[in-house]
């Protein structure tokens, strides 16, 4: 079957491609020689049990394609002398982000599966949490947020504490996510995001207890320290008992106690 890439002029053949390949091997040989090294590698390339099916296998539909760097080139980037890919736009970046979370819903799940992949590293973790937070947030609802706490909360619990972070500090849906840490800190699937290692349990607490410590906040927070009693971080700290010596004053605990409704 002859096999063209339509869409860029002069471009060659798979069939083409395959014997550029052999020729590279080959270099100065007898034709059968160079024809049959053609031909093994369009065979190795076929789907396996295809038979006379005519559609390619992943191998060749990439092989017949345009090569990388001429994709990364053709959708506004640039490929650098030491194969750093530049593509400095971040209002750009975010408005696709944005403009296929909006118009492709059957994408949304996919998506955040992938950028919780992605977050790998200090940097792209950073950009992760940028991204995640700014589609879960976007429809001022916290169902996005739920669907990433399933996919999360296992195999990247500080990346959704990060997120958790912004959300409870957002102005449209900062008391929707509150009521989401309230029952996440009930269920002990989500203990490492509401109690994680120390080092992130401290950074955590460190970013809540300042939104916390706001008049209006006050009684949110006394609700989150009692849901967060049972919580007990692996190195056995009570949770709620440490928000609760770290936020309320030593000479308020007895009028604000854990153990009945604030006054």
């Amino acid at each position: 079957m002859a096999t063209t890439h339509g869409n860029a002029k002069g471009s060659l053949t798979l069939e083409d491609r395959c014997l550029l390949l052999a020729l590279a091997v080959r270099q100065s040989a007898p034709l059968p020689t160079v024809a049959s090294t053609a031909c093994a590698l369009q065979q190795a390339l076929a789907p396996k049990g295809a038979g006379t099916r005519s559609s390619l296998s992943p191998a060749q539909s990439s092989f017949a394609g345009r090569g990388l760097r001429r994709r990364i080139q053709d959708v506004g980037a640039a490929v650098g002398s030491q194969d750093t890919v530049l593509f400095d736009r971040p209002a750009h970046g975010r408005a696709i982000l944005e403009y296929v979370w909006d118009n492709y819903q059957a994408m949304r799940e996919a998506m955040l599966a992938w950028l919780v992949q992605s977050a790998a590293g200090d940097s792209a973790a950073d950009l992760s949490v940028a991204a995640l937070s700014a589609l879960v947030l976007r429809h001022g609802t916290t169902a996005h947020l739920t669907t990433l706490g399933a996919i999360a909360r296992e195999s990247h619990p500080d990346l959704l504490s990060a997120v958790l972070d912004v959300a409870v500090h957002d102005e449209h849906v900062g008391r929707l996510a509150w009521d989401i840490l309230y029952r996440w800190a009930e269920q002990k699937p989500y203990a490492p995001t509401v109690a994680p290692d120390p080092a992130s349990y401290g950074r955590l607490r460190a970013q809540l207890l300042p939104a916390l410590r706001g008049h209006n906040m006050f009684r949110a927070g006394m609700e989150l320290m009692k849901a967060l009693t049972d919580v007990t971080t692996p190195q056995g700290v009570n949770a709620g008992e440490d928000f609760y010596q770290h936020l309320v004053d030593h000479r308020l605990q007895p009028v604000f106690s854990l153990t009945k409704a604030p006054v």
